[in-house]
């Protein structure tokens, strides 16, 4: 950390309240605040493209399905809906359509997941159960039923309180859960057998958040404590190491596409940047006036794509800070 860590290429200012969640694309960018308010951002002109009222309560997660242009909200209202962007593009249109719906509960405060194949033939969704916020249900998106019901521990010996996060992830042609709970565990589940690969406590408080290397070998869970954990996605019991940082709760972790960094959003308004291999930091992005909520790499769609090092944050400080941390050339 030699230089100096750059400030922010464009501060997106539009929301009035804390925003939780945001996503870039190649164009637009989503982001949605506890007031239930979602605005997509021009990525080129940085103007709002459009603003509406999506959920009676604050919005958890959004996500985007690629091949669909589909925007995917998730509320504290107790519904996950599906927004006809690609419509909306259509027809030049002032609104955007809901093409359909699912309850789900909140009450855990844990976010949706999406797994997503290049044609989007396969739209799996993982969601904590209603009314059973330690199980899981696994939902396919194209025919709207529940692939897998009820991941979770029935063992009264091994205590994990609520699912907090999630990550779905396909690997040597089968389907696998990394999940985080309320008590600091990190389970591994092979969903075709509902059977635990490994179940590791990493943290000694809740998980909010896992990312998978995109080469599927590593992942990072972040947790309110002060342990960033790196482990191996295996069947079998995992190698990991710890980094013990000096500031505690972390909100949000993310891979660059590359696999060569990765991102975490902290609670004291700071973006760290960390080596993926030698898990040493590289940067320290500061700019928000409060906690950072959630961050996204932009995807890499083709070798010349100009903003492959763009990264997003939204924080509680109600602004979106767009980074291009062109000092981390590795």
């Amino acid at each position: 950390m030699s230089r100096l860590p750059p400030d922010p290429i464009y501060i997106f200012r539009g929301h009035n309240s804390i925003i939780n969640t945001v996503k870039i694309l190649n164009d637009i960018i989503i982001s949605g605040d506890i007031n239930g308010q979602v605005i997509i951002w021009d990525l080129k002109t940085k103007k709002q493209i459009l603003k509406w009222k999506a959920h009676a309560d604050a919005i958890l997660s959004i996500d985007y399905i690629y091949k669909k242009d589909i925007i995917i909200s998730q509320g504290r209202d107790n519904l996950l809906l599906l927004w006809d962007y690609g419509l909306f593009k259509r027809e030049r249109d002032t609104t955007i359509k809901v093409s359909s719906s699912l309850a789900i509960d909140s009450l855990s405060f844990c976010k949706f997941n999406l797994f997503q194949n290049e044609d989007a033939t396969q739209l799996l969704l993982s969601i904590p159960k209603i009314n059973k916020n330690e199980f899981i249900d696994i939902i396919d998106l194209n025919s709207k039923t529940k692939i897998y019901e009820d991941i979770g521990v029935n063992d009264i010996d091994i205590k994990t309180g609520m699912c907090m996060c999630m990550n779905l992830l396909r690997k040597d042609e089968k389907l696998f859960l990394l999940a985080g709970y309320e008590y600091g565990n990190v389970i591994m589940w092979d969903l075709e057998n509902k059977s635990i690969c490994w179940n590791k406590k990493f943290h000694s408080e809740p998980v909010f958040a896992i990312d998978v290397s995109n080469s599927l070998k590593y992942g990072v869970s972040v947790s309110a404590d002060n342990i960033i954990s790196h482990f191996e996605i295996s069947q079998k019991e995992p190698k990991y190491k710890e980094i013990k940082s000096k500031s505690c709760g972390f909100a949000d972790i993310k891979f660059r596409y590359d696999d060569k960094i990765f991102a975490i959003a902290g609670w004291d308004s700071k973006i760290r940047i960390y080596h993926a291999k030698k898990l040493i930091p590289l940067a320290i992005l500061s700019y928000h006036r409060d906690g950072v909520q959630e961050i996204d790499f932009l995807k890499k769609e083709n070798d010349d794509c100009g903003k492959v090092n763009e990264l997003i944050s939204c924080s509680k400080d109600g602004c979106l800070g767009l980074w291009k941390k062109n000092i981390i050339n590795i």
